[in-house]
């Protein structure tokens, strides 16, 4: 189980890095330039496309296994209460990064 906490951890930390990567490059992003705007859009398309959807889907998938393999489960009030919290987390931080 140790190796799942591991590849957990490294996934949330590659999901929130390819987040927080995409605010600093939308900050630092001068609009009134095209070829800078062009370059900044498609690097915030690669980070979006490999590095956050990696980071959510293995998170989501290691969850999945958590949730059927181990006694956290799906149905017990303390997990359930942590799933939907980080369910709710996920959801608006993605949106947030949306939004802007």
């Amino acid at each position: 189980m140790k190796w799942l906490k591991i590849i957990h951890v490294f996934l949330v930390v590659v999901f929130f890095g390819g987040i927080l990567s995409s605010m600093v490059l939308n900050l630092h992003i001068d609009f009134t330039k095209y070829d800078e705007s062009y370059l900044g859009y498609k690097n915030m398309i690669i980070l979006s496309d490999y590095i956050v959807r990696l980071g959510a889907v293995g998170t989501l998938l290691i969850g999945f296994v958590y949730g059927f393999f181990t006694n956290w489960g799906f149905l017990s009030i303390d997990g359930l209460a942590l799933n939907l919290f980080y369910i709710s987390s996920k959801q608006s931080s993605v949106f947030l990064l949306l939004t802007n």
